[in-house]
């Protein structure tokens, strides 16, 4: 993501980050049938005892419920995720009718039980929405609804370590939730009432469809949204399908085959222009833009290949099948990185090519490498997402000779020291101050200052690895750290993470 929260545009002058010191801010994110891979703390179970929550009768087998929440929780949104189970996939079948922001369909989720015993009961998050019934392996389950969770408590428990499926009828008018970290986040209108789009970062995912909303719980996603004459649908991944109805309507089906964090899903319903051309090493580019915007926003992406190819050179190859952007016609005050489907709002969208609005599109790409394919095993640990984008900036500038990575560490330090915004410890900054500017550029001066520390050809090492190694999985500052000293060689790098990462002043330097 990156920030213009309430900042004009002038204000940001060719940074990733609104400089507005202390306000947290908007940002700017196989085979598909696998359980996602993950390292770090994953979802488990609280011990229930046999039968609770009316979980079936395994005879002598203990029985437990999924807890509400992660086990151990995330330390800054403990309410977040859900304990007890491993989501493979979920197929998205809705309805919707943009101009009523209305949807209508059938969540379809296929999950394998991670607890070590026999699942009596699991939650999934569920914000709003009315549920008209849910099954589980086809057979009606007991449901109970509180605080934006839903309680599924099967006819027969699920055996341990077996696959299951559970499938939630549902609809309604969703509403966005007001987060402490950057405000409105979730499903949401467009400014004329005639597009809908969803943008979710960090827990509005819930607003939409039932998930195990969590980066620890990465899954595959199909997609298959039915919309009027006239709309298009845009989504995450590759378009596989568009079937005409005998209503009228068109059922739009994009299929996610790599694991995502729930927060990345997105789906754009407006009056659509898709453009797709071949990109480096065979990686699908299509933008995406409303109508009558296609011919002003265009330009604004037209660098898309030049930055693939360049990232791919730093950072390894391209994790996905595809990448673009999508263009909202309305006014956010946001980019952000939805997985293979960068969202930016009309001003964004329109702001040409060169300066800012270039940088936010190198930003958006980057985070397809880190954040999305590399996600957060915590969200305590944002600078790993935001950090490295920022540094993609930096390392943009120096490639088309603006300014080298050394000028922009050097400009952003100096504005951060004369905002007093760098004296936030970008490792430990707070859930309300997750998208603070020292996330991003004293995030991003970590690493500059760790390749000053260990040299290029090793500072480049590191990053490939970071990519390649935790792949479509989770990660954490530790194991940065950790891989850092090993490709190093060298343990007084630790200080250097340290001091810039949680000291509670901006260190001098690098």
């Amino acid at each position: 993501m990156t920030p213009r929260d309430r900042c004009t545009l002038v204000a940001l002058v060719a940074v990733a980050v609104a400089a507005c010191a202390g306000d947290g801010g908007d940002v700017g994110a196989g085979d598909g049938s696998a359980s996602p891979s993950t390292t770090g703390t994953s979802p488990s179970t609280v011990e229930a005892g046999a039968n609770d929550d009316g979980g079936g009768d395994e005879g002598d087998g203990a029985v437990v419920a999924g807890a509400t929440g992660l086990e151990p929780p995330d330390v800054y949104f403990p309410q977040l995720g859900n304990a007890g189970y491993d989501v493979a996939r979920y197929e998205l079948d809705l309805r919707v009718d943009a101009s009523a922001n209305r949807l209508d369909g059938t969540a379809t989720i296929t999950a394998t039980n991670t607890a070590a015993a026999a699942l009596g009961s699991f939650h999934l998050d569920l914000d709003g929405l009315e549920v008209e019934a849910v099954t589980v392996d086809g057979t009606e389950a007991a449901t109970e609804r509180a605080d934006g969770e839903l309680q599924v408590t099967p006819a027969t428990a699920v055996d341990e370590d077996a696959e299951f499926v559970v499938e939630v009828a549902y609809g309604g008018v969703p509403e966005p939730i007001d987060s402490a970290a950057l405000g409105l986040v979730g499903w949401r209108q467009t400014d004329d009432g005639d597009a809908t789009f969803v943008a979710s970062e960090p827990e509005g995912a819930s607003t939409w469809f039932p998930v195990n909303d969590h980066p620890l719980d990465k899954a595959a996603f199909t997609f298959r949204i039915t919309v009027d004459e006239g709309l298009g649908v845009a989504a995450n991944g590759v378009l596989d399908e568009r079937l005409p109805n005998a209503d009228g309507t068109t059922t739009w089906v994009w299929e996610m085959a790599d694991p995502m964090a729930s927060y990345l899903a997105t789906v754009v319903v407006d009056d659509l222009v898709i453009d797709e051309r071949p990109g480096p090493d065979g990686v699908i580019l299509r933008d995406v833009y409303p109508r009558d915007l296609a011919e002003r926003a265009r330009p604004t992406f037209a660098r898309h290949g030049e930055m693939l190819e360049l990232l791919t050179d730093r950072f390894g190859p391209y994790p996905f099948a595809a990448y673009g952007a999508v263009v909202i016609d309305t006014s956010l005050g946001f980019a952000l990185e939805t997985q293979t489907l960068s969202i930016f709002d009309r001003g964004l969208g329109l702001a040409g090519p060169g300066g800012f609005g270039e940088e936010i599109v190198v930003h958006e790409l980057a985070h397809q490498w880190y954040g999305n394919s590399v996600s957060v095993a915590s969200w305590q640990d944002m600078w790993l997402n935001e950090g490295f984008a920022t540094y993609a900036q930096w390392l943009w500038t120096e490639h088309t000779g603006r300014a080298t990575a050394d000028e922009r560490a050097a400009e952003s330090a100096d504005r951060l020291r004369a905002t007093g915004a760098g004296d936030l410890p970008p490792g430990d900054p707070g859930p309300d101050r997750l998208f603070a500017p020292s996330v991003y550029e004293r995030g991003a001066l970590t690493l500059h200052a760790v390749r000053r520390a260990i040299g290029d050809e090793d500072f480049f090492t590191v990053l490939r690895r970071w990519a390649a190694e935790h792949r479509d999985a989770n990660a954490t500052t530790e194991e940065l750290i950790a891989l850092t000293v090993e490709v190093s060689g060298s343990i007084e790098v630790e200080a250097v993470f340290e001091e810039f990462l949680y000291s509670d002043t901006l260190p001098d330097g690098p």
